[in-house]
């Protein structure tokens, strides 16, 4: 699509909660792109397309070999990404999957494969990682903000249910995985190298544990921890604040990004544009700009990659404090 000047086709494949917020994104960006669903029940994506403005694309197979679809978009289960991404890239596609993109790093290392032979690309979609608030945390925290960082503390607490697919670590990847990885590439991008998570013994599996203490290490010393929990009570269902301490000021967050408070040696209160708050928006105009200039997006796959890898390591300290 370098160079072309006529819209983007995207085939979404699944018609689930997910798939509906990014129609409704891309029904924002007027005529740079064009969408439709495919479904494995093609009266679904017929009233899945009614419903949300796109075109009724028959099956997932139907979808991925169209020769009027540019990009494929993986909104299925977890479990179902790697054979969806495998089957898009083959057929000459390009492709986003959606968070977590693969449920292991070898899965991961299969797809980044597949990729190369391709001469493709795949994308994945971590809104987190272009909401306003990471990249202003990023710019405060490289513009000495609070002197030296000392200590990164997030709380990702909240009480939500698992129901469907995500109650199937099998299926989902489990809540860490699912929903904590999210919380992970927070943690692993406002502008300090981590070099390790470690996971603190809690009595909960680490494959379907519900609330997960998580500590990491950043180059030149700073340490950060992660409070997740799906169990946790949380006030109006979910306000929470969250901290960045450092030598000579303090960054105090709301931790979805309602707002930023600057103490120390800056002082300033900081409040998104509700319109971009989630990253949904600068996510797909990263992704519109990579696909029809034929480059990667600002989050990479290898950001991606090391996000699951970060999930590993978590659970992995967690299984060997376990046996």
């Amino acid at each position: 699509m370098s160079g072309s000047s006529s819209p983007l086709s995207l085939a979404i494949l699944g018609c689930g909660e997910i798939a509906a917020a990014h129609a409704r994104t891309l029904a924002g960006l007027g005529d740079a792109v064009r969408y439709g669903f495919a479904s494995r029940d093609r009266r679904r994506a017929e009233s899945f397309a009614a419903r949300h403005g796109g075109q009724p694309l028959g099956t997932y197979e139907e979808a991925t070999t169209s020769q009027g679809v540019d990009a494929v978009v993986v909104t299925t289960p977890p479990s179902t990404h790697l054979p969806h991404a495998l089957a898009a890239l083959r057929a000459g596609k390009d492709v986003v999957v959606e968070k977590p993109a693969f449920l292991s790093t070898e899965e991961f290392d299969t797809a980044l494969a597949a990729q190369e032979e391709s001469g493709r690309r795949l994308l994945v979609a971590e809104n987190y990682f272009y909401k306003p608030l990471r990249a202003k945390l990023e710019a405060l925290i490289s513009g000495a903000a609070v002197g030296r960082p000392i200590f990164f503390a997030v709380d990702a607490t909240k009480r939500q249910s698992a129901e469907g697919w995500r109650a199937d670590p099998a299926v989902g990847g489990g809540p860490l995985l699912e929903g904590g990885v999210h919380w992970v590439d927070l943690m692993a991008n406002v502008g300090l190298e981590v070099t390790g998570a470690r996971g603190v013994p809690m009595g909960e599996d680490p494959m379907t544990g519900r609330s997960v203490l998580a500590t990491f290490a950043y180059a030149g010393g700073a340490a950060g921890e992660l409070r997740f929990s799906w169990d946790a009570h949380a006030v109006l269902g979910g306000v929470r604040l969250s901290h960045l301490h450092g030598t000579e000021g303090t960054l105090t967050f709301e931790s979805n990004g309602a707002f930023l408070v600057a103490r120390g040696r800056r002082r300033a209160v900081w409040v998104p544009r509700p319109a971009d708050a989630a990253g949904f928006r600068p996510m797909w105009h990263d992704f519109l700009a990579a696909l029809r200039g034929d480059r990667y997006p600002v989050f990479t796959p290898a950001h991606a990659r090391r996000d699951i890898e970060l999930v590993e390591q978590i659970r992995g300290s967690l299984a060997q404090a376990g046996t």
